[in-house]
């Protein structure tokens, strides 16, 4: 499990610096591919495209420490993501966009958190916490 959790991390990172990167991008005048520097509608779109992978990226964090944690609903919910993940590599490799790995590392942080032993962590009958969501 603790594997998956540092998977997951690294998950995170990437998706933070992709949002870093098109915030930036959006906020640069380009003159290859991006938006026009006047363009205000193609700039704001890549402006929110980046703040969404930035949120998302602190939703990644929080759903990894959770899964750490031992709380089954983390495990759903990052195989949920994982699914998205994995239909956006599909997608990007259907355009001709090479960048698959954001797909390798979810599918492999998602072997991971159903390994047997993975399981086992789940449903032991320890205590791990205060019974709140995030304790």
């Amino acid at each position: 499990m603790v594997a998956a959790f540092w998977v997951w991390l690294v998950v995170a990172a990437l998706t933070a610096l992709g949002g870093v990167l098109l915030c930036v991008a959006a906020v640069l005048p380009t003159d290859r591919g991006g938006a026009a520097p006047g363009d205000a509608l193609g700039t704001g779109w890549v402006l929110a495209v980046g703040l969404v992978l930035l949120l998302a990226a602190a939703g990644v964090v929080w759903c990894a420490l959770a899964l750490r944690r031992g709380r089954p609903w983390a495990r759903v919910t990052l195989s949920l993501l994982a699914v998205v993940l994995a239909l956006g590599g599909l997608l990007r490799v259907i355009f001709q966009d090479p960048v698959g790995l954001f797909l390798v590392a979810s599918l492999l942080a998602v072997v991971l958190m159903y390994l047997p032993s993975a399981s086992v962590f789940f449903f032991q009958e320890a205590p791990r916490g205060d019974g709140t969501p995030d304790g």
